[in-house]
């Protein structure tokens, strides 16, 4: 059904995008001379010489040398062994045909598929030599695909033939091969092909598998030198074979070693079984011989490449199951002789004819439509085929193997009481005309399943439930049967799961009493006691006073199933305290850390205060002394008789105060009294301190970052006595908060 394609293409077009002239487009060739006899010049001959080469014509590739989109003239070159100057030949445009794929017409060639021949053709006079001339034309590059040799982009092909001295002495032709190399050839089935050679002369020829030589390159800056794309003139032998990727790949070996291709030698044909998919390049040389005598060399260098292919007509029918290869088709019906077959079979468009043939021991039954309804007279076992374009060249068939067997079908019955909560009876009443029940399968549309012929179910929530039987017999075959069931019931009891609810105001209650089958579906009334009501399944209610309180609910099912119920004294909603309190001083410090609590707390009977982490009681008016500064929370929670309850929490500030003196006037005459200036007080937090003393000539006398450091009248560092005066200080610092204080002011030094 499926193979795989060896075709002489370039698969992509983007092959051909590294350079609009790098001619990734040619994809082989070979040169041929035909002798023409003496030249006009003495000791001359004259030959005709022909090079064929072959392009990929799908994609935006430049097209042969020589013509308008070619890129560059084509030129052949001919050297003389020996001579240093070679004869070069500028080209006409060459005639240009599409070669038709000469694969089995059964076979699709895909479209991207394209390749053009190019026929060049001069006239050369040379002169008769003891030496060999060889014809070249070289140009860059190969197809990027090429899976067998390194750097395919970046190397050109040499298209070469020897002319030798005894060809030339013989006005010798040399041979011609009779057949371009096929486009399409399946792998994974064996491959033949021809590449023989036409020799008028009937010279002896020989034949093998070579190297394809490399060529030119990628030089686009100067694309006619040597290592350019189109080298004018063509380089000069010896030549280098392309570098195969060893050891799956070599010369002899061009699609791999496991292809075991072939070549005979004596008659050009070429064997073998192409199995990895890419493409692949390889060269034919030919060797002709007279008499034992070389008299020329001639190399097809070419491109092989694998790929899938599809056969144009696939025979298919839709099918239970198919057996190996897609060829057989296996179909059962259950108690059904009215049959339709699907074709699906492929490509429509290359079918012209079918015919449908279905045979058992008794019967033949036989259709010519595309899809087939037949009608089948009995029960039993058919065997079939579908062919496909039977009197015509490419066709195919499908097998077909049909079991009919008796007829079954599913049914079931059921029954409950439509207004309570109960479980629903089903009962199996499937047929069986060979009476082989064996299994039984029941979905219950609620997500539940079972197995047995008769069962109860009870259904958890109301609606409507599509319930599936699906039954199976001795043969394997399968029915089913869907009913709907409307089970909307009324609760018999509607039950709450306490006997009342006890809340303090305001109180959310929520109503979840109601049984799983009461949704949406059903009509609700609910009478919440304090003249509110709801008409949901399930509401949520606010009760905003306190109070005891009757519900009474009351229900009628989409189907018209009536229940009501009431609850005496159900909700039970106690008074609310308000928690308040304040303190006392309002702004207490480090001055003054004794802080009295005055609770003002309303309806309530107890009391849980949190100060900080540093007190839990449950005194109503508790004293704190505050032994640190800083923040504390405090949470009074005040709690009514009936245990409901209120929390107030506030913020208290134990503020640190920074508390200094500074006095005005001392006298540093070492009598122990008032000997030192310096600051006096509260100091705790002080940060950064910074004092500074001045005398009236603007000059520092005394400076200190330490608050219990003061001035003895003397200049620091000095011991040099100041004189009595005013002298001016300057004292900074930071609080215990990081607020910036300063002072300044005089001070009186005595004597």
């Amino acid at each position: 059904m499926k193979h795989i394609f060896v075709y002489l293409v370039g698969v992509l077009c983007c092959c051909c995008i590294h350079f609009p002239l790098l001619s990734n487009h040619i994809i082989g060739g070979n040169i041929t001379y035909e002798c023409l006899g003496n030249g006009i010049r003495a000791g001359n001959k004259a030959y005709k010489i022909t090079m064929t080469i072959y392009r990929d014509c799908q994609g935006i590739g430049a097209d042969f040398d020589s013509t308008p989109r070619g890129g560059f003239v084509a030129t052949v070159t001919i050297y003389q062994e020996g001579r240093p100057l070679p004869y070069r030949f500028d080209l006409d445009a060459p005639r240009v045909r599409k070669v038709e794929p000469n694969a089995d017409p059964c076979l699709k060639v895909p479209d991207w598929v394209c390749v053009e021949e190019g026929i060049y053709e001069f006239n050369a006079e040379l002169p008769l030599v003891n030496d060999s001339y060889y014809i070249v034309y070289q140009r860059c590059c190969r197809n990027s695909t090429i899976s067998n040799i390194f750097n395919p982009d970046r190397i050109g092909a040499t298209y070469v033939t020897e002319l030798t001295a005894e060809a030339q002495r013989t006005c010798n032709s040399s041979p011609k091969f009779k057949e371009f190399p096929p486009i399409l050839l399946c792998a994974g089935e064996p491959l033949s092909f021809d590449q023989s050679v036409i020799d008028t002369e009937g010279d002896s020829v020989v034949y093998s598998f070579c190297a394809p030589l490399t060529g030119g390159g990628t030089n686009v800056t100067n694309p006619l030198r040597l290592d350019g794309i189109a080298p004018d003139p063509d380089a000069p032998p010896p030549y280098t074979p392309v570098t195969f990727q060893t050891p799956l790949y070599s010369f002899d070996n061009p699609i791999g070693v496991d292809a075991n291709f072939r070549i005979n030698p004596q008659t050009g044909i070429i064997t073998g079984t192409p199995n990895t998919l890419g493409q692949f390049v390889m060269s034919v040389c030919v060797s002709e011989y007279r008499n034992g005598q070389l008299l020329s060399t001639m190399q097809r260098d070419f491109q092989l490449n694998v790929a899938e292919c599809q056969p144009r007509v696939v025979a298919r029918v839709a099918a239970d199951s198919m057996g190996i290869n897609n060829r057989n088709f296996f179909l059962r019906s259950c108690g059904n002789n009215k049959l339709k077959f699907i074709n699906e079979s492929q490509d429509r468009n290359d079918i012209d004819s079918l015919v449908w043939i279905f045979t058992n021991a008794q019967d033949t039954l036989t259709a010519n439509t595309w899809d087939a309804n037949i009608t089948f007279p009995s029960s039993g076992n058919y065997t079939g085929q579908l062919i496909l374009n039977p009197d015509g060249l490419c066709g195919d068939t499908a097998n077909i193997f049909l079991r009919i067997t008796p007829t079954l079908k599913a049914d079931f019955e059921f029954d409950y009481d439509t207004c309570s909560v109960s479980k629903v009876n089903f009962v199996d009443r499937s047929f069986s005309e060979a009476n082989l029940l064996r299994t039984w399968q029941w979905n219950l549309g609620d997500g539940n399943a079972a197995n047995m012929p008769n069962i109860d179910h009870l259904y958890t929530t109301s609606g409507t439930f599509t319930v599936r039987l699906e039954v199976q017999d001795a043969n394997n075959c399968n029915a089913f049967a869907e009913k709907e069931i409307r089970y909307f019931p009324a609760p018999e009891i509607v039950d709450w799961e306490l006997e009342n609810v006890v809340g303090c105001a305001p109180a959310t209650i929520i109503f979840d009493n109601l049984p799983d089958v009461v949704n949406e579906t059903y009509q609700v009334r609910w009478n919440f006691g304090d003249g509110n009501t709801s008409n949901l399944p399930r509401p949520t209610h606010r009760y905003a006073q306190s109070g005891v309180f009757t519900v009474a609910v009351d229900i009628v099912s989409p189907i018209g199933c009536q229940i009501n119920q009431v609850f005496p004294a159900l909700i039970e909603i106690s008074s609310t305290p308000t928690a308040s309190f304040r303190f006392l001083p309002e702004q207490p410090s480090n001055l003054n850390p004794n802080v009295t609590f005055i609770n003002e707390s309303k309806n309530a009977e107890s009391f849980n205060w949190s100060i900080g982490s540093i007190l839990q009681t449950n005194e109503e008016n508790p004293i704190v002394n505050f032994q640190d500064t800083g923040l504390y929370i405090v949470t009074l929670i005040a709690i009514h008789q009936s245990g409901c309850q209120d929390t107030l929490t506030k913020q208290l500030d134990i503020e640190p105060i920074v508390q200094i003196y500074i006095p005005n006037a001392f006298s540093p005459n070492a009598d122990g009294t008032n000997d030192i200036f310096k600051v006096e007080g509260f100091t705790a937090g002080v940060q950064d301190f910074s004092m500074t003393i001045w005398n009236r000539w603007g000059t520092l006398v005394f400076e200190t970052n330490d608050p219990t450091v003061g001035w003895d009248g003397q200049t620091n560092r000095q011991n040099k006595k100041e004189n009595e005066g005013n002298y001016l200080y300057v004292i900074e610092f930071k609080d215990a908060r990081g607020n910036a204080v300063q002072y300044k002011g005089n001070i009186l030094l005595i004597r």
